[in-house]
């Protein structure tokens, strides 16, 4: 697993914002290369659904592919982004309306800083 970075150009924003699989097992790779895996609540000691985790790394610029999944949640996500200067990638992972059917995750990216987002 490649190691957090306090100064990394990339932070990472994983949450689970489903009730219905609480917590969540998230596992999250970058160009293959394993960087994330946790249990989520969805609350934590924070209010519901807003029990955001932080990761940071350094990676080089370019293009990367990331790959988020959830054995529990029964979700998986492939996407690609881009790295120049900072980058945001916050990924959540959802359930199906009344926990019917598999869950999802969204991933939204946006340059800056963290604080930024």
């Amino acid at each position: 697993m490649l190691d957090q970075d306090p100064d990394g150009n990339v932070t990472l924003r994983v949450s689970n914002q489903s009730f219905a699989v609480n917590p969540v097992d998230i596992a999250i790779a970058i160009d293959g290369e394993p960087l994330v895996r946790a249990e989520l609540d969805v609350a934590g000691e924070q209010p519901a659904q807003h029990n955001w985790q932080t990761f940071r790394y350094r990676l080089p610029e370019g293009r990367h592919s990331l790959v988020a999944s959830s054995t529990r949640g029964r979700a998986r996500l492939e996407t690609n982004f881009e790295v120049k200067d900072e980058v945001v990638v916050a990924i959540a992972h959802w359930d199906r309306a009344q926990g019917r059917g598999d869950g999802f995750f969204t991933c939204h990216v946006s340059s800056g800083a963290a604080g930024q987002m």
